[in-house]
C-alpha cells in the first residue's frame, strides 16, 4: 500500500484506520495551517477586489450540494 503524502508539509504518513472521512493531512496542525492559509488567501483576494464576495457565497452554497465549489472570479 502506498502511503499518502500530506499536501501541506509533504510528509508521507500512515492514515488512521478507525473510519471516518479519508485522511488528507498527516496531523491536526498541518490541517489547521492549511485551513488558515485558505482563509488568509481568500480574505486577501476579497480585500484586493479580486474575488467578489458573491462568488465566495456561491461557492459555499454549492459546496452543500456538491463536493466541487465554483470560485470563478466574475
Amino acid at each position: 500500500m502506498t502511503r499518502p503524502t500530506c499536501p501541506w508539509c509533504g510528509t508521507s504518513f500512515m492514515p488512521r484506520s478507525d473510519g471516518g472521512k479519508p485522511q488528507r493531512f498527516c496531523s491536526p496542525p498541518c490541517r489547521k495551517k492549511y485551513h488558515a492559509g485558505c482563509r488568509a488567501w481568500a480574505e486577501d483576494r476579497v480585500n484586493r477586489g479580486l474575488l467578489p464576495i458573491s462568488a465566495l457565497k456561491r461557492a459555499l452554497a454549492q459546496r452543500t450540494r456538491s463536493p466541487e465549489g465554483d470560485l470563478s472570479e466574475g
